[in-house]
């Protein structure tokens, strides 16, 4: 890559969002799968981007998360990122996992000022992010998905999802049923046999099994998704395989990964929205910290 931003002097510039995610991820050191031509997203020699110290933590409801990605396969926009340039020195001191970040940088940054909810759920989509604690989910069986992606999300806190209309929990009835779903094949417990298992354990525990064996899917499918449900992550680079994707091609693709059950109809509808999201674009801004000093204080300098 030798398109840096912010290079020709401008403040303001239209950037691609799959770049930008992964230039983040990569910043932050963030694992995940990356796209297909790894040798082009090679980041080096750019500079980080990373979350500054006033930052607060994820703040995003489940329905927030949806809506930004539904905006996206849409092909609408979603709002301009606020950077600003940090020199050489500075000191970062929280990452999006919430650690305390003990790195003073040795060459120029760039501080995200706003657009971390944003990010958080794009990482959420396009890498995993697994330290989000939520999964988003793509349901093919969906007799809507033939027009429009069909999305689905589910956390540590909720393992079986959320109502799709309205992004409110499940009802403890519909929770249960959920629970009875999952274990109809046989109990679910923690390796050794202890005990079984509680809902928000479903969620990341390695070791809870299912007469025996590993839970698959982890996370449990959303309740009420069909059997078609994949993770968006795994989808989209599923699709971002090929090196060309004309129709054809992103249906192959996707069909190869989904084996068989979505309709024609349905992977058409979805490489068209992948098409979207390979070709957004989001607006960066830089901003310089001067332009914020008090009265008071151009008076001192």
């Amino acid at each position: 890559m030798s398109d840096k931003p912010f290079t020709d002097g401008k403040t303001i510039i239209g950037f691609n969002l799959l770049k930008m995610i992964y230039w983040f991820a990569e910043s932050e050191g963030i694992q995940g799968p990356q796209k297909a031509h790894k040798d082009s997203l090679s980041f080096h020699g750019w500079p980080k981007i990373m979350l500054p110290p006033v930052q607060r933590s994820a703040v995003w409801r489940p329905k927030q998360v949806v809506d930004l990605w539904d905006s996206v396969m849409r092909g609408l926009p979603i709002g301009m990122f606020y950077l600003t340039r940090q020199e050489a020195g500075q000191h970062f001191g929280t990452t999006l996992t919430g650690n305390t970040r003990e790195e003073v940088l040795p060459d120029v940054s760039y501080a995200l000022l706003d657009g971390q909810q944003r990010i958080r759920a794009l990482l959420l989509g396009i890498v995993g992010f697994s330290e989000e604690k939520r999964c988003l989910w793509v349901d093919l069986g969906n007799e809507e998905a033939s027009r429009h992606p069909v999305l689905r999300i589910t956390s540590k806190g909720q393992p079986f999802g959320y109502d799709t209309n309205t992004g409110n929990k499940f009802s403890l009835e519909e929770r249960k049923a959920a629970r009875r779903k999952l274990e109809k094949d046989g109990e679910i417990l923690y390796k050794d046999g202890t005990r079984s298992a509680y809902d928000q354990e479903l969620f990341d525990d390695k070791d809870i099994t299912q007469n025996g064996r590993p839970i698959q899917p982890r996370p449990p499918l959303p309740y009420r998704a069909s059997e078609y449900t994949f993770k968006l992550f795994e989808l989209l680079h599923a699709w971002q395989e090929g090196e060309a994707h004309s129709v054809d091609e992103g249906v192959a693709g996707l069909r190869a990964f989904t084996k068989s059950g979505p309709s024609e109809d349905t992977l058409v509808c979805l490489h068209k929205a992948f098409e979207k999201i390979e070709k957004a674009e989001v607006a960066l801004l830089r901003v310089d910290p001067k332009n914020f000093l008090n009265e008071r204080e151009d008076l001192l300098e």
